[in-house]
């Protein structure tokens, strides 16, 4: 078995136009007839066997200079591919359907992605791109339905539309501070995508406009944040009259929360209205989290709004500590016990929730809290 590789050299650089083999590890050369390997061409890698792969053995890379006699569609084979170190471009589809490819290390040299570079890659779990990068173009990580965690540089300014398209278990992003443009459909299909955040002036209602689930949301400047939880909503058609006559109907708050986002503004005083909707319809979970991020970033927020958040919080303090100490989110926890107004009971509370899991450090950090208070009979001992 053997590695076909088909290249082409100019002005002292050399291009690989085509891969094609079936074993699964392949270390691309740094060079190619002296000059370095600066490209990747489109539809780079295809399922096959040079000619002589009967005879060659394992590992073995047969050049052959010349176009491939056609693209490559794939490498269903291929799980690990070392590139080249002074590597500057993958073009279209260039590594597009290596579906078993599990780990990639991208150099720090790349700086120009094409169309549909990683579509297909079902297997790739998390990447880090290089700081080098200043676009993402669209349907770049399409079907990429096992990548959990992508980080991009501060660098990138533009992503191209469905980018990250059924991207099915994408659980967290956060786009870096020089994006301006973004194509649409951004995040269609990434139905577990728990946390987003972007910096203002970037169009939210396009970033949102796919995204149904609960989802955390953070925007941002150099200055300043404003952190927001949206509740999960879905829609379905109901027949009014035959035929296609229809009316929308939708299922959670959801829905209303969003509609607070017109291009890349938030009406935030529409927002905090909406809180009514929420404790109707939403679980005592996910609102008092979204009272806890309002107040946490209280811009606009009026006195009335704020008495109104902190009356839910103390109401409803166990399901949202559960989840505070589950996840271990400790700057929200940490807000909650100074900021928050907490009387000795509320903090018992807390307690009690910690107390049930493995804890000890949020436990300890509760009966700090705890002991402020005259006469509470806290002390710094526990079981375990």
């Amino acid at each position: 078995m053997s590695w076909t590789i088909f290249y082409t050299t100019e002005h002292q650089e050399a291009t690989i136009l085509g891969c094609f083999g079936s074993e699964p590890s392949l270390s691309l050369p740094d060079e190619i007839d002296g000059f370095p390997v600066v490209r990747l061409g489109p539809s780079c890698f295809g399922n096959g066997q040079s000619d002589k792969a009967e005879t060659d053995a394992p590992g073995k890379i047969n050049l052959v200079r010349g176009t491939p006699p056609s693209p490559g569609s794939g490498c269903p084979a291929l799980k690990r591919l070392s590139l080249p170190a002074r590597l500057r471009e993958i073009q279209t589809r260039g590594l597009a359907g290596c579906s078993a490819l599990i780990r990639l290390e991208l150099p720090q040299s790349l700086t120009e992605l094409g169309d549909r570079v990683f579509d297909h890659c079902g297997s790739l779990t998390r990447l880090l791109l290089p700081a080098g990068l200043t676009r993402l173009p669209g349907y770049a990580f399409a079907d990429c339905r096992s990548l959990e965690f992508l980080t991009i540089p501060p660098s990138v300014t533009a992503i191209g539309s469905q980018c990250f398209y059924n991207c099915t278990h994408l659980q967290y992003m956060d786009l870096p501070c020089a994006l301006h443009t973004t194509g649409s459909g951004l995040f269609m299909n990434c139905s577990r995508l728990k946390r987003l955040s972007f910096p203002a002036g970037v169009n939210a209602s396009v970033l949102l406009a796919d995204l149904y689930q609960k989802l955390e949301v953070t925007v941002y400047t150099e200055s300043r944040s404003i952190r927001l939880l949206f509740p999960e909503y879905a829609y379905e058609f109901e027949d009014v009259v035959m035929p296609r006559q229809f009316r929308t109907i939708t299922y959670g708050s959801g829905g209303r929360y969003r509609e607070c986002i017109t291009g890349d503004t938030i009406d935030l005083e529409l927002y905090d209205s909406l809180f009514r909707v929420a404790k109707l319809e939403e679980d005592p979970e996910t609102v008092a989290l979204l009272a806890l991020f309002r107040l946490m970033t209280p811009e606009g927020l009026r006195p009335e709004r704020q008495t109104q958040y902190l009356s839910y919080l103390h109401e409803h303090l166990a399901p949202l500590g559960q989840m505070l100490i589950a996840r271990c989110l400790e700057s929200e926890l940490e807000f909650l016990l100074t900021r928050c107004s907490l009387e000795p009971q509320h903090l018992d509370t807390l307690l009690q929730c910690a107390s049930q899991g493995d804890h000890p450090r949020l436990v300890s950090r509760i009966l700090d809290a705890k002991a402020l208070f005259p006469s509470s009979g806290a002390n710094k001992t526990f079981e375990l």
